[in-house]
C-alpha cells in the first residue's frame, strides 16, 4: 500500500507540474499582454491559480484512487494499464484545452469559458490554414508529455 500512496503523490505533483507548465506557455504565448499587468496581481494571480491546480489534480486523483481501492488485492500490471491509459487520455483532452485556449485567447481576447461555445457553430474554422498548425502542436504536446510520463513513472 505504500507504494500505491507514493503514486497517488507523484501523480499528484505531475498533475501539478502539467498545469504549471501549462501556465507558463500561456503566459509567455501572450507575454505582450502579461507585461502590462500591474506587478501587484501576480502573486494574487500565482496564488489562486495554484488553488485551482490543486482541485483539478484533486479532481483528476479520484479515478485513480478508486482504482487503488478495486485493485489492491489484484494485479498491479492491470492496474498499470488502466492508469496509463488514463493519463494518457487526460493529458490529451488538457493538452488540446490548453493549445485552444491559446488560440482563442489570442483572437478573441478571452479565454475559454462557455460563452465563447457560442462561436463554434461550424467546423470550417478548425480546419483554416492558419489552425493546422495548432493541430500539430497539441500532437507535439501530447507525445512530449506522454514520454515525461514515463520517465515520472520511472523515477516513483
Amino acid at each position: 500500500m505504500k507504494e500505491k500512496t507514493t503514486f497517488l503523490l507523484c501523480y499528484f505533483f505531475y498533475l501539478i507540474c502539467f498545469a504549471l507548465v501549462n501556465r507558463l506557455i500561456f503566459l509567455c504565448y501572450h507575454f505582450g499582454l502579461l507585461i502590462q499587468l500591474p506587478l501587484a496581481l501576480l502573486p494574487g494571480f500565482i496564488l489562486s491559480s495554484f488553488q485551482l491546480d490543486v482541485a483539478m489534480s484533486v479532481y483528476i486523483l479520484c479515478i485513480p484512487f478508486l482504482l487503488i481501492l478495486l485493485f489492491e488485492k489484484f494485479s498491479t500490471r492491470l492496474f498499470n494499464t488502466i492508469v496509463f491509459s488514463y493519463n494518457s487520455l487526460i493529458v490529451a483532452a488538457l493538452s488540446i484545452i490548453s493549445v485552444a485556449d491559446l488560440e482563442i485567447f489570442s483572437v478573441w481576447g478571452f479565454r475559454i469559458d462557455a460563452s465563447a461555445l457560442q462561436y463554434l457553430n461550424t467546423g470550417s474554422l478548425i480546419l483554416q490554414p492558419k489552425k493546422r498548425s495548432v493541430i500539430l502542436r497539441t500532437k507535439e504536446n501530447i507525445l512530449g508529455l506522454l514520454s515525461l510520463w514515463e520517465k515520472f513513472n520511472a523515477v516513483c
